[in-house]
């Protein structure tokens, strides 16, 4: 700022603009602007000053030019102009006063400067707190504690939580505080309630759980809610309290718009419902089912509307239920969210579940095969069968109904991008498929489509949803592990090991590893494997082939479950693997064995050659098979040759 600009910019008069247009003449123009400068000083304008006084600021204000430059310095400076100043006003040079209107306007905006600066002060930080916590210590005035509550909330909502982060150094002590407060009184817990649920206290809980960019917000006020509802549970534990399903209520119509605008900062929002079911399981499950949470939750997670139109050119295979026969029907494969996305909601997965396992499914049981048994205590988790909860119809809809498809979709695309979530996942696919049909080969189904579409790196999650669904011990098992295993579908697992044979090996070795596994696991499905000899024979026999084709003699680190290349790898895994499916060969040849030997007449014993004839036979027998190549008459370029002879090269492959 130069003494040219400053005239220019505070003290008006006139000023001439030049015509560009070939006039000769300028015009002049008045400045309608000006500036004031204000000097503030304590007086008392009731008593006049006296002679001495005004005597003795003369003749300062004339020793003023006589100091010299270096002891003057800046406050020096400031006191010359404001001795000219007074001698201006007391020659009557501001005469005319500030007007009116702009003298309130400085008024106001200087009052409202000096209470900013003291609220956002750190010492006016510590003196709230310090009035808030200091009724804590004293139990014989519980009545104090319901007013140091409401401070708080005032404070902390409308002015601390919108600090910039350096300034909330003490969020942490604040939280200690309130969660101290809302477990030692239950007035002030029953207030808070009924705060956030009315039109006053609502507003603040989209901004500060929802919309708020900063984490440390959210994550505060998360605990206050959770810290509110503990008490809640501790102290007034009642089902039918209005402010608080109320509350409730209001935070789950969020999911309909602003959870959608705001998805990548609901963490700390879907924390919220997943806290309240280990604060006090049965309160809170059976107050979010009363208020339509897994509808609300169902409804953000797969999209509004019951149906889906179908995508041109996705046909699967689907099962009829009543027929028994898998039908070609064009489905839709899309998805709300993508799967990086979803990943983000598997606290929302959770959730769901955890509604779903606490629903009685008893009374949707519709097979007809057999009596049906109670469900195992090992699926219920937190309740017994008779405690459960009567299921919503929004979640008979998602189950059983309409929408099941996509929600049994949606739990097996969790189990690929999640393999970690498969015990839940296991847990609930189980507890559904209990005695139901419908639900057990809608889940096989849509398992069986991602294994033949899904990358071979991604399948782990899927073959141990299936394992654990085969395994599941009711009057249904058979039929599952005749559908998932060798079915009239052309995704069973037998018929993926054949189709992905010669294009994408490690997909049908993982195959073939699941089986091994389900067989270990599951009598059944191990009885069922012998009844398909050959076709599990051909498996095991192109697996052998594959360990000993391997270029490579040593041992690969690299894992046919999780690389990206379509190659087989010779693994210690697909070692052992091959030696348990041998080890059941073996099982099985000696069973036929038994059972052609039981066949046998008395007559064919009677005939039976010397024993030195029956050890020397064998060996004849083993030494010409040893030249015979056996095909299978499914297979036109997998050969199944001599297990003798293949032990042998598999050993030399080892060396």
């Amino acid at each position: 700022m130069t003494e040219e600009s400053l005239e220019h910019e505070c003290f008006g008069g006139t000023y001439k603009v030049k015509n560009y247009e070939g006039v000769a003449y300028s015009e002049v123009r008045h400045r309608y602007w000006n500036g004031y400068m204000l000097f503030y000083e304590a007086m008392d304008c009731s008593k006049k000053p006296a002679a001495d006084s005004v005597a003795s600021r003369e003749s300062s204000e004339s020793d003023v030019s006589s100091h010299s430059a270096d002891e003057r310095g800046s406050s020096g400076r400031l006191s010359q102009l404001e001795a000219l100043v007074r001698k201006g006003d007391r020659k009557g040079l501001f005469a005319d006063k500030i007007p009116g209107r702009i003298q309130k306007m400085l008024y106001e905006d200087n009052l409202r400067f000096m209470i900013n600066r003291s609220k956002y002060r750190q010492e006016y930080y510590s003196f709230v707190r310090d009035i808030v916590s200091c009724n804590m210590r004293y139990n014989t005035a519980p009545q104090l504690t319901l007013p140091s509550v409401q401070l708080a909330v005032n404070y902390l909502f409308n002015t601390y939580l919108h600090l910039k982060a350096s300034l909330r150094t003490d969020l942490n002590q604040w939280r200690e505080i309130m969660e101290t407060l809302m477990k030692n009184s239950p007035e002030a817990c029953d207030w808070l309630i009924k705060y956030l649920s009315s039109e006053d206290g609502s507003k603040y809980l989209c901004p500060l759980l929802l919309e708020c960019p900063d984490f440390q917000v959210r994550e505060f006020f998360f605990a206050l809610l959770v810290h509110v509802f503990k008490g809640f549970a501790d102290h007034i534990h009642s089902l039918e309290h209005p402010a608080a399903n109320s509350l409730l209520h209001r935070l789950l119509c969020f999911f309909d718009k602003e959870v959608v605008d705001n998805c990548k900062t609901s963490v700390q929002f879907m924390q919220f419902f997943s806290e309240l079911l280990t604060v006090k399981y049965d309160l809170f499950a059976g107050m979010l089912l009363r208020q339509g949470a897994f509808d609300y939750m169902c409804r953000f997670l797969l999209g509004p509307g019951s149906s889906a139109l179908p995508s041109p050119g996705d046909s699967l295979m689907e099962t009829n239920v009543d027929t028994g026969i898998q039908e070609s029907t064009q489905v839709f494969t899309g998805r709300r969210w993508s799967s990086q996305q979803s990943r983000d909601f598997q606290v929302l997965h959770t959730l769901l579940y955890q509604l779903v396992l606490s629903s009685s499914v008893v009374p949707y049981q519709s097979s007809t095969e057999c009596v049906h048994p109670p469900v195992p205590s090992s699926l219920l988790g937190h309740y017994s069968e008779e405690h459960l909860f009567p299921m919503p119809k929004s979640m008979e809809a998602a189950l059983f109904g309409a929408d099941s498809q996509k929600f049994a979709r949606e739990v097996v695309w969790t189990s690929r991008e999640q393999p970690e979530s498969f015990v839940l996942n296991g847990q609930l696919v189980s507890y559904c498929s209990w005695c139901n049909p419908q639900f057990s080969f809608l889940v096989i189904t849509e398992i069986q489509n991602q294994l033949v579409s899904a990358p071979a790196n991604e399948l782990r999650g899927m073959f141990s949803l299936l394992l654990q669904l085969l395994c599941l011990e009711d009057c249904l098992q058979m039929e599952r592990i005749k559908r998932a295993v060798d079915g009239a579908s052309a995704h069973s697992v037998l018929a993926i090991i054949k189709t992905f044979s010669t294009t994408d090996s490690r997909r049908a070795y993982q195959c073939i590893k699941f089986l091994v596994s389900l067989s270990s696991k599951s009598p059944a499905a191990k009885n069922f494997l012998h009844e398909q000899s050959e076709r599990w024979q051909w498996a095991v026999s192109w697996l052998r082939t594959k360990m000993a084709d391997t270029y490579s003699n040593h041992f690969s680190h690299m894992s046919n479950e999780t690389t990206s290349s379509k190659l087989f790898q010779r693994t210690f895994s697909a070692k052992d693997t091959l030696a348990e499916a041998d080890a059941m060969l073996t099982q099985l040849e000696a069973q036929e064995r038994n059972v052609q030997e039981n066949k046998l007449s008395p007559k064919q014993h009677q005939r039976q050659p010397p024993l030195l004839e029956q050890q020397q036979q064998p060996q004849q027998q083993s030494q010409q098979q040893q030249d015979v190549v056996v095909v299978d008459q499914n297979s036109s370029n997998v050969p199944t040759t001599n297990r003798n002879t293949d032990e042998q090269d598999f050993e030399g492959v080892d060396d």
